[in-house]
């Protein structure tokens, strides 16, 4: 749920326009962008100290961590073949082989090795399961059967079909029983159940703590951009931004020995003026996103230091699996990555002053709902071009 900051890492990767602060100036593909103050373009909503409606649930329950383990009790059934009879009867689980055939020839989705199923579960059509009461084991033979005539697949419904069954075993089912030894067999850190409940409990409660920190960012980073208004963007700006990315685009085109037009057809399933036309919305919603943090960043001095951005930088590096800043470089020019991370240090900073409140405790829920839509939708058109 983390559109924002999403659309945040495909601005700075996508465009080489880097804003870093008021009175900035750049230049891309010989378009020049004016030097701007982001306060000129910008009004500032509440951003800040938000208040997020959320059902928050009460600490994990016993019987959330039951529910729990018999799932997993339920992943671990297992099949045990009968030694000592050998004729299938009602009830029995058996594995077979089976090839179906409409006037000799095989149909799709008709053909299975290895299958499971429970003799007499009404699992398949009437009448292939009633068939294979009474065969023994080990053995292969026919059946004959008709699908309905309301079957779902019009190809098939209402035809006589030859099913040719294998049985490769009778099983009985085992289920699996919670005790030390399935604990032992089943988790890295426990070795009694009362252990494997503790571990289940807290591995629930990070869950529900994930899901409610992804919420909250989500809406607090949506609202905080839903509240802005930009009333226009910096001379060159937009045409810097398009014609970045365009270059890019005809690269890549060049690379893979096509002509533009048909690399962005094959690619983007647009004609060419449709593309233009969608990139230049597009790069509209990405620069709002820029200059709406941008704002905020201001405002609130949050520019980072020459040391809490290298920190910064090799922590996201280590993020991607990289050891060092440099082999980040190697893919992400070092401008665009700085932007990133202060960007990132902006969000989070709305993040953590916004707090999750009840549903119905606060009388701005509407407006809020509001808010977070708009932010949403313009960090979604930011995210889709990528």
């Amino acid at each position: 749920m983390r559109f924002i900051r999403k659309a945040a890492m495909a601005a700075v990767v996508i465009t080489a326009v880097v804003l870093v602060g008021c009175n900035n100036s750049t230049t891309s593909a010989s378009v020049q962008v004016e030097k701007y103050n982001v306060d000129d373009y910008v009004t500032l909503g509440q951003y800040k100290d938000l208040e997020i409606e959320y059902e928050q649930s009460q600490m994990t329950t016993d019987e959330e961590v039951d529910d729990y383990i018999k799932q997993l009790l339920a992943m671990s059934i297992s099949y045990e073949e009968i030694k000592d009879r050998d004729t299938v009867v009602k009830g029995d689980f058996i594995n077979l082989d089976y090839e179906g055939k409409i006037n000799g020839e095989a149909f799709d989705n008709g053909t299975a090795k290895g299958q499971i199923i429970q003799v007499g579960s009404a699992g398949f059509i009437a009448g292939f399961e009633d068939q294979l009461v009474g065969k023994k084991s080990k053995t292969t033979f026919d059946i004959n059967v008709k699908f309905p005539d309301t079957y779902n697949n019009p190809d098939l419904a209402g035809k006589d079909a030859v099913f040719t069954i294998t049985v490769n075993a009778i099983n009985k089912k085992v289920e699996p029983v919670l005790n030390d030894e399935f604990v032992q067999k089943n988790s890295a850190q426990s070795k009694t159940v009362a252990e494997f409940k503790q571990e289940i409990k807290k591995y629930l409660q990070d869950q529900k703590e994930t899901s409610a920190l992804q919420y909250k960012q989500y809406m607090a980073e949506s609202m905080a951009i839903g509240n802005a208004t930009v009333s226009g963007y910096p001379k060159g700006m937009i045409e810097s931004m398009v014609a970045e990315y365009k270059e890019t685009v005809q690269k890549m085109a060049k690379e893979a020995s096509k002509e533009y037009k048909d690399y962005i057809q094959e690619n983007f399933s647009l004609a060419e003026g449709e593309f233009d036309d969608k990139l230049k919305e597009y790069m509209e919603q990405t620069a709002k996103l820029q200059l709406i943090i941008e704002a905020i960043e201001k405002k609130e001095n949050l520019t980072m230091s020459d040391s809490e951005m290298e920190e910064a930088i090799l922590k996201y590096a280590k993020e991607n699996g990289l050891e060092s800043k440099e082999e980040l470089f190697k893919t992400y020019k070092e401008s665009e990555v700085k932007r990133y991370v202060q960007q990132m240090k902006v969000l989070d900073f709305i993040v953590d002053s916004a707090k999750l409140v009840e549903p119905g405790s606060t009388s701005s829920s509407a407006a809020s709902s509001s808010a977070a839509e708009s932010g949403s939708s313009a960090a979604s058109s930011s995210s889709a071009a990528q």
